[in-house]
């Protein structure tokens, strides 16, 4: 599997990469068929999931996941840092 070494020697600083690459447009296509590569299992394991925790569990979580994209969004929104406040 020669794209996974070609792909982290563009984005992992340990392999003289740089994470910025991934905001580069266009993409460069070592990074696309990298992701793509990375993720083809994704649908088979969400399948699985599914089946797992049953269907009414997986509305309520993927409800769930959409309240919290929906928030990073709004003005409230704190980005998590090693200097959070404590409560």
């Amino acid at each position: 599997e020669r794209i996974n070494p070609l792909g982290k020697r563009l984005f992992e600083p340990q392999n003289g990469g740089n994470y910025e690459i991934f905001q580069h447009r266009p993409l460069n296509p070592v990074i696309l068929v990298y992701a793509a590569h990375d993720s083809r299992y994704m649908l088979v394991l969400y399948e699985q999931y599914v089946q797992a925790v049953g269907q009414r569990w997986t509305s309520r979580i993927m409800r769930a996941g959409d309240e919290r994209g929906r928030w990073c969004l709004s003005r409230e929104y704190a980005v998590p840092s090693s200097e959070a406040p404590d409560f």
